[in-house]
């Protein structure tokens, strides 16, 4: 699974580690760095938490919480 991520601000590059999280049970995470004003795809490979979320999930559809560096979102993973 990918995630597109984009880096804008002051800095020079955007380096961290992106954290997916359903009800508070961590489900997915990766390392990134992206240049400033860059968009990038971020890799991230579900743990086994993740994966029995989303295949139970109606239509295989999961809203989770994307964290990095305090920056919060929600997002939709679609299994395809």
């Amino acid at each position: 699974m990918q995630l597109k991520l984009s880096c804008t601000g002051d800095r020079l590059e955007c380096i961290g580690t992106l954290h997916l999280a359903r009800q508070g049970q961590a489900i997915a995470d990766a390392a990134y760095s992206v240049g400033l004003g860059r968009k990038a795809n971020v890799a991230l490979r579900l743990n086994a938490t993740g994966r029995k979320l989303l295949g139970k999930a109606r239509h295989h559809r999961l809203n989770v919480t994307a964290n990095s560096l305090g920056a919060l979102r929600i997002v939709s993973l679609t299994l395809a």
